[in-house]
């Protein structure tokens, strides 16, 4: 404490027990003050930086809802849909959001590959009775439709044909009933982040970015005192 111990010098206490004494205790209380602001910096720093982190992994997920949205041509509240309806029936969302962008790709190609012949076969258009390509999400349905019709074998040798994961097979294979009704499930339990939230949650990416850089500084600098 070597500013108390100036101001004893400067002042010239004469410093008998009793002024020891209380110079002590004055050292001990400033000891213990830096000490406590020292952990309240510490629990603030680290408390600032748990929210950052929550903030920044919800911000993030509404950026990869937004690019998805982008790929594969859906609506975010139909995109969160098909993805909560895999994960109900065990299926992997990520395969299934893969698929409906591989399936968009393949239909909106301006050269007629392999696997628009393949639809073709199976019998399902990609372009409705006005010429317009239609959505992948409504394709992949009517694939379900035909696919529901066969032998499970025969499903799954279609499937690989036609660019389908086995785990939107297994999605599928709930039918359209049971894939309106996972949907509206989805609706109903809260599990869609609604459109201008996905919006306002992406625009706050930068700045929460900025907010973790800040509290990690912070935490350096009472690291370093």
């Amino acid at each position: 404490m070597a500013v108390v111990d100036e101001l004893v010098t400067l002042l010239s206490f004469k410093t008998s027990p009793g002024t020891e004494k209380a110079i002590k205790s004055i050292k001990d209380g400033i000891s213990t003050l830096k000490s406590e602001i020292t952990k309240w910096a510490a629990a603030a720093t680290a408390a600032g930086a748990a929210t950052s982190a929550f903030l920044l992994s919800a911000s993030d997920k509404a950026i990869e809802l937004q690019k998805l949205s982008q790929s594969t041509n859906l609506s975010t509240d139909s995109l969160q849909q098909w993805q909560y309806a895999a994960e109900a029936v065990g299926a992997s969302s990520a395969a299934v959001t893969s698929d409906l962008e591989s399936l968009l790709k393949t239909m909106s190609s301006p050269i007629p590959g392999e696997l628009n012949m393949e639809l073709m076969m199976l019998g399902v258009s990609v372009h409705n009775a006005s010429g317009q390509l239609r959505g992948a999400d409504e394709v992949l349905k009517d694939v379900g439709d035909k696919l529901n019709k066969m032998s499970s074998a025969r499903a799954v040798q279609w499937a690989e044909r036609v660019g389908i994961s086995n785990d939107t097979l297994m999605l599928l294979k709930q039918g359209r009933q049971g894939l309106s009704e996972l949907f509206e499930e989805a609706q109903l339990v809260g599990a869609i982040i609604p459109e201008d939230a996905i919006n306002r949650g992406a625009e706050l990416s930068k700045s929460i970015k900025t907010l973790k850089t800040v509290f990690q500084a912070l935490g350096n600098s009472i690291a370093l005192s």
